[in-house]
């Protein structure tokens, strides 16, 4: 099976299209997106329009619970708070219906998707010992499932039982050892929390018969987007979230820790 990985779109349908048009050109069995199809964004109805359309198996995010009210919103931050307040208010009956409808997990042949974990779609699953945690935790609940997609951390990630964390550089195929359980996170479609000028699209491709992965990286229109932002008086952070002095902090530390784990395995 080939799927394409979605995550994190957060109603930005510019870079939602690019993901879907490059997928379709390699030729994907099924399009699977690990929640936040809404929130922070501009398009939320257009959003889950074209993820209908392309017949896509989704699960429920936070920030999709978060615009039916079903999540508490004490957790999340005064952009979330107020962009969520925003995105309800322009859902459609159809479109709401359609996020109700999502469940917390889904399954397809060879792996099972969540957002945040199985267990609770606002946990952040790092690499390290928490993805570790979650593989275990898959491997005993369904064990014939050896992919585990996640998404909720807007990171890019690979990360194998035994092999640990893959490097990600740009486009990257990583061939897996075959029966290896692994973690993937394709990384936010919508909402880049990279240090980067221009805000990009990122998603995967999995070859569950191939035992490989690619991860993407793609331009697309921003201007197109922050044009739609703010026109309904969204602030342009809702597209590119900065990181913090902390959260740069955190990923240096995060990097030298799978360097260091790298070097180990060579």
């Amino acid at each position: 099976m080939r799927y394409g990985l979605i995550s994190d779109v957060h109603a930005n349908l510019a870079a939602l299209e690019v993901a879907v048009n490059v997928l379709a050109r390699e030729s994907v069995t099924a399009l699977l997106c690990a929640g936040d199809i809404v929130g922070y964004g501009p398009q939320p109805n257009e959003c889950i329009g074209l993820l209908g359309e392309a017949r896509a198996t989704c699960v429920a995010g936070n920030h999709d619970l978060l615009a039916l009210g079903q999540l508490d919103d004490r957790r999340s931050g005064t952009l979330a708070k107020s962009t969520s307040a925003w995105t309800r208010a322009q859902l459609g009956s159809a479109e709401r219906d359609y996020l109700a409808g999502l469940p917390l997990v889904a399954h397809a042949a060879g792996l099972v998707m969540a957002h945040g974990s199985t267990d609770n779609p606002e946990k952040y699953v790092w690499p390290g010992a928490s993805a570790n945690a979650e593989l275990r935790v898959a491997g005993r609940r369904w064990p014939s499932s050896h992919f585990l997609v996640l998404g909720h951390t807007h990171r890019q990630a690979v990360i194998g039982q035994t092999t640990g964390t893959h490097r990600l550089r740009g486009d990257t195929t990583i061939l897996l050892p075959p029966a290896e359980r692994t973690l993937i996170n394709p990384g936010s479609v919508g909402q880049s929390r990279e240090r980067e000028a221009r805000p990009r699209v990122r998603f995967a491709l999995l070859d569950t018969d191939g035992w490989c992965v690619t991860t993407f990286s793609r331009d697309y229109d921003v201007a197109a987007t922050r044009s739609l932002l703010t026109a309904h008086g969204l602030p342009e952070s809702s597209l590119h979230l900065r990181p913090t002095n902390r959260g740069v902090a955190l990923r240096a530390v995060r990097r030298s820790a799978v360097a260091v784990a790298g070097r180990g395995r060579a």
